[in-house]
């Protein structure tokens, strides 16, 4: 849903930009999956109980270009939704910044941060 691009450069905003290349895809990847739960929070609020049943089940039986595209037709304004979700997350991460680089800054360069750990 959302150009991982975008996430990359969020690293290099957080002064991360130093982390090894699979600890950088670990957290595009951790908040890949952040951003896609927000934005499915998101379209699941503006939903009755029959429409929230069809949405889940399309995202449980369904390719994810056939999800795309049955949100694309169920939500027109699905971009705004997606830049909307992710601006709140990219300014919680910088609000945050000093305790995240503090954080990842604090593991040695040859152990990288736990990758189990749930939101």
């Amino acid at each position: 849903m959302q150009d991982n691009q975008q996430l990359t450069n969020l690293i290099d905003e957080l002064g991360l930009s130093s982390l090894s290349d699979d600890a950088k895809a670990n957290l595009v990847a951790k908040l890949a999956e952040t951003l896609q739960n927000r934005i499915f929070v998101a379209l699941m609020d503006g939903l009755d109980d029959n429409e929230k049943n069809e949405l889940n089940s399309m995202a449980s039986n369904s390719s994810d270009e056939q999800l795309n595209e049955y949100l694309k037709q169920k939500f027109p304004d699905l971009n705004d939704i997606t830049t909307q979700e992710y601006e709140k997350l990219r300014a919680e991460m910088l609000e945050s910044k000093n305790d995240i680089t503090g954080m990842i800054n604090s593991y040695p360069e040859q152990q990288q941060p736990p990758q189990d750990q749930q939101n």
